[in-house]
């Protein structure tokens, strides 16, 4: 798999687009799906957009992915990745609580824009709070989120599924990105239209 960075105004087949607080891994998730390696330091993202090849059903197929930055300061740039969006993944990470509350937020986002694509809710850095968790004599670290947690945010949102995964260890990671593909392969409706806040329960 050959990750490219676009430069054209053609449209990928697929266009999926990853939103989430800064450093929550979404810029590892893409370099461990497309190239099959992990980063410990990584840049800071303002708008990326990337196309992949990928094989689906022996078909050749060209995913876009859009990496966002998580920044207010890039608020009206991030939003330009939007139109032509297939999916949204929305992630936050494990061991850090304030990317997880902060996911409605971005819900609330693509209510504003009247986005209704749908989302796939994926929580990274699971290598981190599971290798915390046991080595903390049994006690869980009330600061990491539970996977009941996230399965419970997932449906709030109304996301189309909730996927826990590890750029380190690459545990979900083709989960979720196949998930996308397959949102448009399958024809996945959209979500009902969000007229209601999200609010973190």
């Amino acid at each position: 798999m050959m990750l490219r960075r676009r430069n054209d105004e053609s449209a990928p087949d697929i266009k999926v687009v990853l939103l989430g607080d800064s450093n929550v891994g979404k810029t590892a998730m893409i370099y461990s799906y497309t190239l099959n390696i992990f980063h410990k330091k990584i840049s800071s993202t303002c708008m990326d957009s990337y196309e992949v090849t990928v094989n689906v059903k022996q078909k050749e197929t060209i995913l876009g992915i859009c990496d966002t930055a998580g920044n207010e300061e890039f608020d009206t740039l991030r939003q330009l990745a939007y139109p032509g969006s297939d999916a949204f993944i929305i992630c936050f990470s494990l061991v850090d609580r304030s990317s997880f509350e902060h996911v409605c937020s971005w819900v609330n986002e693509l209510r504003i824009w009247e986005l209704h694509s749908p989302v796939i809710l994926v929580a990274t850095k699971k290598d981190l709070r599971d290798a915390q968790n046991s080595s903390s004599s049994g006690c869980i670290n009330p600061s990491f989120i539970s996977f009941s947690e996230g399965q419970r945010l997932a449906h709030q949102i109304q996301a189309i599924r909730y996927i826990e995964t590890s750029a380190y260890t690459q545990e979900g990671i083709k989960d979720a990105f196949d998930t996308a593909i397959m949102i448009k392969l399958n024809g996945v409706l959209n979500v009902e239209k969000r007229k209601k806040k999200c609010t973190l329960l």
